[in-house]
Order: structure tokens, then sequence, then C-alpha cells
């Protein structure tokens, strides 16, 4: 009797081994950001759009850090279009409480005509699960040059004669 049990199982053992089994397999992709502990990174430019300005005058025209654009004196026929944004950043480190410094920047048209930037933001930041985003805004004088008038132009931190701002967070 165990002789055929013993057969038994041995057959459908048997059995179950002559059956093809079929797999399938598909690679995946994997990634990874490093940073430094206490680092900051420019995510978006700090932009002021289009500015009509009347000839022969001067005014402050202002983007905030919510990127809100204040311009001139709408009565005096200054004009603000395009899509302005205030300057986003990325600050990486240990969670906590770090204050923020701000350098201003110089605006030019690489022709030798240039703007002041007055940099406005927080004056700390408070890191949680390791980052937080920062929102800078900033403040130019147009027109303040010789007579008040401002040459037209695209006007940048980055054209030769321009100066960048900097926004440095002490951890």
């Amino acid at each position: 009797m165990k002789h055929y049990i013993f057969l038994g199982a041995f057959s459908l053992l048997a059995m179950g081994l002559s059956k093809t089994v079929l797999s399938a397999s598909a690679d995946g992709n994997a990634s990874a950001v490093i940073v430094e502990q206490g680092g900051i990174e420019s995510e978006v430019d700090m932009d002021f759009g289009v500015i009509v300005k009347p000839s022969g005058q001067a005014a402050k025209v202002k983007v905030s850090t919510s990127g809100l654009i204040t311009c001139g004196d709408a009565n005096g026929g200054w004009v603000c279009t395009g899509s302005p944004s205030a300057g986003k950043f990325k600050v990486y480190g240990s969670n906590g409480t770090y204050s923020v410094s701000y350098a201003d920047g110089i605006l030019s048209d690489g022709k030798g005509n240039t703007m002041s930037l007055r940099v406005e933001g927080v004056s700390s930041i408070t890191l949680a699960n390791g980052e937080a985003s920062l929102l800078v805004g900033g403040e130019l004088d147009v027109g303040n040059g010789n007579g008040n008038t401002q040459a037209s132009g695209t006007y940048s931190t980055s054209n030769a004669g321009g100066t960048p701002y900097t926004v440095t967070v002490n951890f």
C-alpha cells in the first residue's frame, strides 16, 4: 500500500514538473538629486515684464514676493504688461529657522545703460523636511538717469554691465 501511495505522489509531482513555467520581466528607472546640506538654488528668475515709461519721467517699479507688479503712476502714463514674477529659490538643510540676507543688483541693457535693483524678501526661513521655497521681490529705479531718461532696451542682470542679486541663507 505504501508503494502505491509513493507512486501516486511521484506521478503527481512528475506531472507538475512537466508543465512549462512562464515568466516576464521589465526594467525600471531610478533617480536621485543630491544637494549639499545648507544649499540654495534658483528655480525662477525675477521678471518685471514690459514697462512702458512716459518720456522724461522717473518712477519705482516693484514686483512683490507674490509676483504682483506696482507700476509707476498709472495716471502719468506708466503701463506694465507681460508676465511679471517674483524670484523663487529652493533652500536645503537641516530642519530649523535661519536668517536670510540680500545683496542688491544692477540691470543693464549691455550698452552702458543701467537701473538699480533693490531686493526684498523675508528675513528668516523655516525648513521642514529638509527644504523650503523662498520668494524674492524687488524694486527698480526706472528713469533715474540723466534728465530722467531710460533708454529703451532689454535690461538684465546677466547683460554686460549688469550685476546679479544675491540671496544668502545663514545656516
